[in-house]
């Protein structure tokens, strides 16, 4: 499972389709922040998930 940032992150980027300046204004927090967190959050799920989820995480 993904931390509360890392999550809430990944939510709006992907389920919502938000840029990264939006998330930023949404999360509190520099875009520089947001990137960071997707990036993290993208690596956790590389470690924790299955190879054959390997392809959406590109």
């Amino acid at each position: 499972m993904l931390p509360r940032h890392q999550r809430a992150a990944m939510v709006l980027k992907f389920g919502e389709d938000k840029k990264i300046e939006e998330i930023a204004q949404i999360m509190g927090k520099s875009a520089g922040a947001v990137k960071l967190l997707l990036h993290r959050a993208v690596e956790r799920l590389r470690r924790e998930l299955p190879p054959e989820f390997e392809a959406g995480l590109t």
